[in-house]
């Protein structure tokens, strides 16, 4: 209230207060409280500072001032606020009413959690159209001191698990070389040492860009950033506010897509509002008043809206047991990820209106065996949607006007060649989608038996015929060779051809050149031998340190115990054509 419009007892009450704020602690201390205001009412009077009647009636006025406890709300932004402002009063953007329900929404699904060993959770909510926080959720009990409920989970820097791959395929959408349906291997690969597994340790051969983004499937998604560049998928995650990405990119590997950096909530939704607006990113603001910042594109209209078209499907592995929910799935568009460890649980996700995030885990860094961002943080994002939703309903998302469709073959997805006979509907950009012909199957000419393939340089004059094979990549063949999933083979080269005995040198694919592998001594045939060559059949012979190993079909996998120090390994063709490689090996 207005100082100038209370009463002189209440003046003299609050003043003396401070004097002894323990002793004359309103509502507790108030026989004394009022002996102390009486008693400097007396001097006033003796001192002829007021009338008379006016001091009078101060000391006749009961003592009625009562102690109200101090709002306690937000107290992680509160806290944050306070740091960064200089001012008094700061007019904030947050929905109160939201606020509150999506406090105690997060109160009573932690209390579901506890049981399971797991004591924290945070969301932040965004409204896209301002990019203004709605609501702010640090933790779900700040007063909770026994599992660090004063840490604000919104700010901390965690592993985002799989939530960074939507960035990694819209760059890829946007440099023209996939588009959804674009098929890929997920196969086990190596790179350069560095070999990725999926969440699940199995592998699915052949596979959309659709899919394996629905399904987050973690070698596509290396295999893609790979292709995109570190610089690239960096810089855009620098653009979209990651301050520890940006300061940590030069260190920053390929596993960095799987998790292997560290982000925060605030910065994953800042990202996933990104998408929410076609590609355009826009730092959020905490003030009511406060200019809408300035906007940067990160990637082009459609690259987003492919991905977002994806993160739209309910049909896959992360969407909650239908069994919990009782309701509805929103309309959302949204990602999970769990971290290694399972210490971190996310879910973020985005309509026309709002953009939500979620985090569950412990601040402590402690594991928990069973979580999970299906299991744990997306059912908890549903519910914080059907919040927002209120009185207007679903806002789900729009696509943006002047997105282009074409037809292409579903093995490949690529421009159907004649032999193609399925075909799917697939985004595409014009000019710059990549629109080479499929080539899943090849026309090959083989003889009569159909036991002999050629060449122009040893196609004979007569006597054979074209047939159609499929023309799989080299990894895709030996997965499918040690499933016995493999379809009909092409058969082998003409072994005589020149121009064969000239191509088919084998590369030697493990292990890999240069590098050092550190072994346990009480470990058996510890390394792989594994080659590719240009035909894919037919066998090599191995040899360690220029002696005789073994002899073995081209793109079989062969295991040996190799020497300690360095290592020369050879792989030769039957026609006599070889690949040398060096690594070191150390025992422990």
């Amino acid at each position: 209230s207005d100082p100038s419009r209370l009463s002189l007892g209440r003046l003299v009450t609050l003043t003396v207060i401070p004097n002894h704020p323990a002793a004359l602690q309103p509502g507790k201390n108030d026989v004394r409280l009022r002996q102390m205001r009486d008693h400097w009412l007396r001097r006033m009077k003796q001192a002829a500072l007021f009338p008379t009647d006016i001091i009078d009636d101060a000391l006749r006025e009961p003592l009625d001032i009562k102690r109200y406890v101090v709002p306690a709300m937000i107290p992680h932004l509160a806290n944050r606020l306070s740091v960064s402002s200089d001012t008094m009063r700061v007019d904030l953007s947050l929905d109160i009413r939201l606020q509150k329900n999506m406090e105690l929404l997060l109160r009573n699904y932690a209390e579901r959690l506890k049981m399971l060993g797991v004591h924290n959770l945070s969301a932040l909510c965004i409204r896209n159209a301002d990019m203004k926080v709605m609501a702010y959720c640090g933790s779900a009990d700040f007063d909770d001191g026994m599992h660090h409920g004063q840490v604000d989970g919104i700010r901390a820097v965690r592993s985002p698990g799989s939530t960074l791959k939507p960035l990694v395929y819209a760059l890829a959408f946007e440099q023209g070389w996939l588009t959804p349906a674009s098929v890929m291997s997920d196969v086990p690969v190596n790179f350069s040492g560095y070999a990725p597994e999926n969440y699940s340790s199995t592998y699915q051969g052949a596979v959309s860009v659709e899919r394996a983004l629905a399904y987050s499937l973690n070698i596509p998604a290396v295999k893609a950033l790979y292709r995109v560049g570190l610089p690239a998928f960096t810089q855009s995650l620098s653009a979209c506010g990651f301050r520890r990405i940006y300061r940590d990119r030069s260190r920053l590997g390929l596993s960095s897509v799987l998790g292997g950096c560290g982000v925060t909530l605030e910065e994953l939704c800042g990202m996933y509002s990104m998408f929410a607006h076609h590609g355009i990113y826009q730092k959020m603001s905490f003030f009511r008043n406060e200019p809408r910042p300035a906007s940067r594109r990160i990637i082009r209209t459609e690259a987003a809206w492919m991905v977002s078209h994806i993160l739209q499907q309910v049909q896959r592995p992360d969407f909650p047991d239908r069994s919990q929910l009782g309701y509805r799935a929103p309309m959302i568009a949204w990602k999970t990820g769990t971290s290694y460890g399972r210490r971190d649980a996310w879910s973020i996700g985005y309509n026309d209106r709002y953009t939500i995030g979620v985090w569950i885990g412990n601040f402590s860094g402690q594991g928990v065996p069973d979580l999970s961002g299906a299991g744990f943080a997306t059912p908890l994002l549903f519910d914080l949607f059907h919040l927002t939703e209120g009185e207007n309903g679903s806002a789900g998302l729009r696509e943006p006007s002047g997105m282009k469709f074409r037809l292409v073959c579903d093995q490949s997805g690529k421009v159907p060649a004649a032999f193609c006979e399925h075909q799917v509907t697939d985004f595409f950009i014009p000019g710059v989608s990549d629109c080479s012909p499929c080539e899943h199957m090849a026309e090959l000419d083989v003889n009569a038996s159909e036991t002999v393939s050629y060449c122009l340089d040893c196609r004979p004059e007569r006597g054979y015929k074209k047939k159609l094979y499929r023309n799989d990549p080299p990894d895709l063949i030996d997965y499918y060779k040690e499933r016995r999933m493999a379809p009909a083979e092409a058969p082998p080269h003409e072994p005589t051809c020149e121009r064969l005995m000239r191509r088919n040198t084998p590369t030697i694919v493990s292990p890999v050149n240069a590098k050092e592998y550190l072994i346990a001594r009480d470990e058996e045939n510890q390394l792989m031998l594994r080659s590719h060559s240009l035909s894919g059949t037919g066998r090599v012979n191995w040899f360690i340190n220029d002696e005789f190993f073994c002899n073995a079909e081209s793109g079989k996998s062969v295991f040996f115990s190799p020497p300690a120090g360095k290592v020369k390994i050879s792989c030769a063709a039957e026609q006599g054509l070889s690949s040398d490689i060096e690594i070191s090996v150390r025992y422990y």
